[in-house]
């Protein structure tokens, strides 16, 4: 039986109440962390896949309580899904009903992929706690579910029940005994033990749950990389291959990086490092023309910075900063001198650029 629970004690001081808002149309959820920074919910608490999209604001507030006034809400820095380029896939034709799954194995669509990785620069889960993840769970026994349904005014609850899951399909079912709710989209599956909550899926729909264990090693990877966000990250060093290769990319997840004090050497080949913000935001320092080593610097909010060695070019938010003039960059613009006599526009050569790049990285 559902019952209202005090949710500034554990494990319930690690699920959050979430706001999704796309214009004057507001939903409402749960989420769960599971790093100091990690916030784990459903893909269609956040991602409209009728046609709005992500959405346009979305507020994350611990030890929610609807009778007080004035809590403090976090927002994400950054939003990541199962499948980056189509974060609509649990429901896939966009007729807004959410499918369990596709019955296929090495494949995931509808509640499969309903999964979403909220990443914040603050460290909620140093405050709150958060959730470990038990990717081999594999059904029976007793589990919880904690969230903040509408039906008790978006108070914290709590109920319990049984699950079992699909032989195929990355999913548990629920087996009718626990009672999930609107306000339920994106609650923890969990179980406790003596090292702490332990969750196993992810509410998708009243009868179906997203199962964790066959994300993890993409929510590894990016729990991993979005620490850059932390003040007093301290960085990683990462070596290139004898290849092309592009950092920035978290497992050509599309996540891009901030300035994370990083040492990032290239090697051989076309390297490319990718930044998240507007080139305006960095300063770009070179010791001299011919220098194979710089630094990249963002002075604001907090001082933080990159070296970077056999790097061939920067790829900012709004364009492309090239040092290898033999390379496409400089031999489109001469092509484009040559043709038109005159210079290239910077969206223009940065689009043919980009389609160069593209074409020799990833083809």
């Amino acid at each position: 039986m559902t019952a209202v629970i005090d949710n500034t004690k554990a494990p319930a001081s690690a699920v959050v109440y979430i706001e999704a808002t796309w214009g004057n149309q507001t939903v409402r959820g749960t989420g769960f962390l599971v790093g100091r920074n990690d916030i784990i919910t459903s893909a269609n608490l956040v991602y409209d896949a009728k046609g709005l999209g992500q959405a346009d604001e979305i507020r994350i507030i611990p030890h929610f309580d609807p009778k007080k006034g004035g809590l403090t809400a976090y927002k994400p820095v950054t939003v990541d899904y199962f499948d980056a380029a189509a974060p609509g896939r649990f429901d896939y034709d966009g007729d807004g009903l959410i499918s369990p799954g596709d019955g296929r194995a090495g494949t995931m669509t509808g509640s499969e992929a309903d999964l979403a990785l909220l990443s914040l620069k603050t460290p909620l889960g140093d405050t709150y706690g958060w959730f470990g993840i038990d990717g081999g769970f594999s059904g029976g026994g007793s589990v919880s579910i904690i969230g903040y349904p509408d039906k008790f005014n978006n108070a914290a609850t709590v109920d319990t029940g049984s699950i079992t899951a699909d032989p195929i399909d990355a999913i548990y079912f629920n087996a009718g005994d626990i009672e999930v709710l609107a306000g339920h989209s994106g609650s923890p599956i969990f179980y406790t033990t003596a090292n702490g909550p332990q969750a196993v899926a992810v509410v998708s729909s009243s009868s179906v749950f997203a199962d964790l264990g066959d994300h993890l090693d993409w929510l590894r990877t990016e729990i991993s990389a979005n620490d850059r966000l932390l003040s007093g990250f301290k960085g990683t060093t990462l070596k290139g291959t004898a290849g092309n290769d592009v950092f920035g990319l978290t497992e050509g997840r599309g996540f891009r990086t901030s300035v994370g004090n990083d040492r990032i050497d290239g090697g051989d080949g076309l390297d490319i490092v990718e930044y998240l913000l507007p080139r305006s935001s960095y300063t770009v320092w070179r010791p001299s023309q011919n220098a194979n080593e710089f630094t990249v610097t963002r002075p604001y909010p907090n001082y933080k910075y990159d070296e970077l060695y056999n790097i061939d070019r920067l790829a900012f938010s709004d364009g492309i900063l090239a040092f290898d003039v033999n390379g496409s960059t400089g031999k489109t613009y001469r092509l484009y001198q040559a043709a038109f006599d005159r210079k290239p526009d910077s969206a223009g050569l940065e689009r043919v650029v980009s389609d160069q790049i593209r074409d020799s990285l990833w083809c």
